[in-house]
C-alpha cells in the first residue's frame, strides 16, 4: 500500500490551461488505474470507447510463466510500439490490493476487457496491455487528495503532452500559479470562469464511502 500511495502522490501538478486559450471548458478525459493511464473522453462515460483502442490484450498467470511482471510488460510494450509507431501502449498490473478509481468504478470493466482478479475467472488476469493512437494534443492533469473531512484540488498552471510518458510519470513541480478548490460528496462541481475550469464529478458509494480522491486528466473541449 505504501508503494501505491507513493504512486498516487506523484501526480500533484494539477491542471492547466494556457493563457489566452480560446476554449471554454475542460472535460474529464481519463480513468486512472494503478500504474497506468487509460484515456476516455467524457462523452463515452457510460460506454467504453473501443474506437480509441488500436490494440488490447490481457495476460494470465500462465502467460507470464513466473517472469518479472514489469520486465515482461516492458518487453511486449516496446516490441508492439516498434512494430506500430503510431501507437502508445500502457501496462496495467492487476493486483488484489489495487484501488478502484472512484469515478469509473461503476464500469466494473463490464465488457470483460478489464477483468482483473475476478472470482468467476478460471485464472486471474495479471496484466493488460492497451495501445492508443498517438495524438499531437496537450492533456492536463490534477490530483485530488483528502484533507480531513473534505477533498482538496490544487490547481497549478502547467501543460504536458500525453505522448511524453517520462514527463507524465515524474513528479514535475514546475508551477506557474496555484489555486485550491475544496470538495466533498455534496459539493462536487467546479465552475471557475477565471481559470476556465468546469468540472462535475460523479461521486458514488463504494467500500470507502463517498470518494472522489485520485488522479484525473483533462483536455480542451474542442479535441473532438
Amino acid at each position: 500500500m505504501d508503494r501505491l500511495n507513493k504512486y498516487l502522490s506523484r501526480q500533484k501538478y494539477v491542471v492547466h490551461r494556457s493563457e489566452g486559450s480560446p476554449y471554454r471548458n475542460f472535460l474529464l478525459y481519463v480513468e486512472e488505474i494503478y500504474q497506468v493511464t487509460v484515456v476516455y473522453p467524457i462523452k463515452y462515460l457510460f460506454d467504453i470507447p473501443l474506437k480509441y483502442y488500436e490494440y488490447f490484450k490481457s495476460y494470465k498467470k500462465k502467460d507470464i510463466d513466473n517472469k518479472n511482471l514489469k520486465q515482461f510488460c516492458n518487453i511486449i510494450k516496446e516490441k508492439h510500439e516498434i512494430n506500430n509507431e503510431q501507437q502508445k501502449c500502457f501496462c496495467c498490473y492487476c493486483r488484489q490490493d489495487d484501488m478502484i478509481f472512484p469515478l469509473f468504478s461503476h464500469f466494473y470493466y463490464r465488457k470483460a476487457k478489464f477483468k482483473c482478479n475476478k472470482k468467476e475467472q478460471e485464472e486471474d488476469i495479471v496484466l493488460t496491455l492497451s495501445c492508443l493512437k498517438k495524438k499531437d494534443k496537450n492533456f492536463h492533469s490534477f490530483f485530488i487528495q483528502q484533507n480531513y473531512n473534505f477533498f482538496m484540488l490544487n490547481v497549478t498552471l502547467q501543460q504536458f503532452d500525453l505522448n511524453d510518458e517520462y514527463f507524465i510519470n515524474i513528479n514535475d513541480k514546475s508551477t506557474l500559479e496555484r489555486k485550491t478548490y475544496l470538495l466533498d460528496s455534496s459539493n462536487y462541481e467546479i465552475d471557475d470562469e477565471v481559470f476556465n475550469v468546469k468540472i462535475k464529478f460523479n461521486v458514488q458509494k463504494n467500500y470507502r464511502n463517498d470518494d472522489i480522491e485520485g488522479n484525473y486528466l483533462f483536455v480542451d473541449s474542442n479535441i473532438f
